[in-house]
């Protein structure tokens, strides 16, 4: 027994000198294209538990068990390279830029493919393509960048939705709207506000933070998300921090905006007017100058008052202005990249305007050499203020500055508004426009994290876990300062949107003998839930105008 003890503590000891006489190994690894230091580079000793990465300064010190160990050096967007440790003490190493180019993937539904292995109808949009678009949200940048894809604005106001069609009209009933994915998870779209004339959930997403966007048109294409990609998909990949030292970024654009006119179209002068209506007078058989005729008198008098062009009334010069900061950066474990915006626009018409804050923040950390763990933050706060130009209404500016005769003032002598105007419904938009209450604040919350596990080279585990949520407030207010009969009625709104997402997936890639093998299985969960209420509230109290006030409840 005691030979049998001596024995193993022999054959241990002998294990433990042989380790120790392990080989070390520094060197630097480096960019072939231009020297640069490659910070993050994975270093592993073929067919052993044994790594390492590259420093900052591109810089590895690795212990390998013999002269005949054989080193894997690898890096994301680069070629890998096998090296034969030998007699060599020092390994100096420089990778160059894969054949399968960074341009050269494609994002598609759960993963990534290359240009040539993709076989479905897809269109890639990069972010220099869209950075100087002078436009509030991403979908309306899209117009005229993808051959099939048709963009198409349901409304001029500041923050409105577009109307998307990817090939054309798929239904007469359903919807025809794209499915959007964010970072690998479906987002809530569409208009989700109550009062105002017009909305845009995909408002929330900052276009400087977008780093490329992929339309998926066709069935080959977008048949892993089902029946929900009937209208194609919207596939969008946000900006991620780099390695390397900080950068920070700061833009702001200001911009001026007018009632597009390109037919020159225009309204009556007085005088053409007069003329008009005396015409249709004396073709109706009366004299327009007789005081006699009625509804037919059209004296000339009209013209010695003042004479006013009540689209000019109505509408002004607008603008748009933002202010953004951006900061990324990152080492050989985790990156950031992090953004705020303010952005407010004044529409033409009065009583118009749009004010959003985003900001946003991505973190990627590489907690090992096969676990990579993400989050990804964004929070956005909007105020649209808008008036009634949902249908042709009196107080609709662009059908009252049609309406309104020309020889009918806008202000009353002692400088308040002139609610006598018979041919409008005693309607003035401009006392509506400064009096009257109209608009939705909205405050959105997405988040998103992610884990990714690779036990073996290819094969890939990933949960990606996100919550969206949307809490909206509205208010329409109808003062007595700009109501003929001096009536208040008030209508208030609160509506709550929230979606959760679990999407897991498992995946095996393998390249071997310019071959690809690609498999890909996975489950996605949605929640969602949303409830409401709306309260009306007629002859409530000027001075203290909220529901509690209202002459029915008191």
């Amino acid at each position: 027994m005691k030979r049998l003890l001596a024995l193993f503590a022999f054959l241990v000891t002998a294990s433990l000198v042989l380790y120790s006489q392990g080989v070390q190994i520094t060197g630097t690894v480096t960019d072939a294209e231009n020297g640069e230091a490659l910070p993050g580079v994975s270093v592993v000793v073929r067919g052993t538990t044994i790594g390492t990465v590259t420093d900052f300064e591109g810089n590895y010190s690795i212990s390998v068990p013999n002269t005949d160990a054989v080193l894997v050096f690898s890096f994301v967007g680069m070629e890998s390279q096998t090296i034969t440790v030998g007699s060599s003490t020092t390994i100096d190493v420089q990778l160059a830029v894969d054949a399968i180019k960074m341009d050269e993937v494609v994002v598609i539904g759960y993963g990534t493919s290359t240009r040539e292995a993709n076989t479905g109808a897809v269109t890639i949009i990069d972010d220099e393509a869209i950075q100087d678009v002078p436009e509030l949200s991403f979908d309306k940048m899209l117009a005229g960048k993808a051959a099939g894809v048709q963009v198409t604005a349901t409304s001029g106001q500041p923050g409105a939705a577009s109307q998307i069609r990817i090939r054309g009209t798929s239904s007469l009933n359903a919807g025809n709207e794209p499915l959007y994915v964010v970072d690998g998870i479906p987002i809530m779209q569409g208009d989700q506000t109550y009062f105002t004339n017009t909305g845009n959930a995909l408002a929330m997403i900052n276009p400087s933070d977008i780093e490329s966007i992929t339309i998926l048109k066709d069935a080959a294409a977008a048949s892993v998300y089902g029946s929900r990609a009937a209208n194609g998909v919207v596939l969008i990949t946000t900006k991620s921090g780099k390695q390397g030292k900080s950068s920070v970024n700061l833009r702001a654009t200001y911009g001026v905006t007018s009632l597009a006119n390109d037919n020159d179209y225009r309204t009556m002068t007085g005088e053409e007017l007069v003329g008009f209506m005396q015409d249709a007078s004396r073709n109706a058989g009366y004299d327009p100058l007789d005081p006699s005729s009625g509804t037919y008198y059209v004296p000339n008098s009209l013209l010695d008052q003042d004479l006013y062009n009540w689209m000019d009334e109505v509408t002004r010069y607008g603008n748009i202005q933002e202010y953004e900061l951006g900061i990324t950066g990152g080492n050989e474990k985790t990156s950031h990249y992090t953004s705020g915006l303010y952005s407010r626009t004044e529409g033409v018409f009065y009583g118009v305007d749009y004010t959003k804050y985003q900001i946003r923040s991505n973190i990627t950390h590489r907690v090992s050499d096969r676990l990579n763990m993400g989050v990804r933050f964004n929070a956005f706060h909007s105020t649209a203020n808008d008036v009634a130009m949902q249908s042709l209404y009196f107080v609709n500016p662009m059908w009252g500055g049609l309406n309104i005769l020309p020889w009918t003032s806008p202000k009353n002598d002692d400088g308040t508004w002139n609610l006598s105007i018979p041919e409008n419904a005693n309607s003035n938009p401009r006392a509506t426009a400064q009096y009257d209450d109209q608009w939705e604040i909205q405050n959105r919350l997405q988040g998103t994290l992610f884990l990714e596990y690779e036990p073996i080279p290819g094969l890939k585990f990933k949960t990606n876990n996100a919550v969206e949520y949307t809490d909206g407030e509205g208010r329409r207010y109808w003062s007595p300062e700009a109501d003929f009969a001096g009536n208040a009625t008030l209508q208030v709104s609160r509506t709550k949107y929230n979606q959760l997402t679990s999407s897991n997936t498992v995946s095996y890639n393998k390249y071997f003998n310019n071959h690809d093998i690609s498999v890909l299985g996975g489950a996605e969960i949605i929640s969602n839930g949303n409830n409401s209420y709306y309260i009306y509230s007629p002859d409530v109290d000027p001075a203290i105008p909220y529901p509690n006030t209202c002459l029915l409840y008191t």
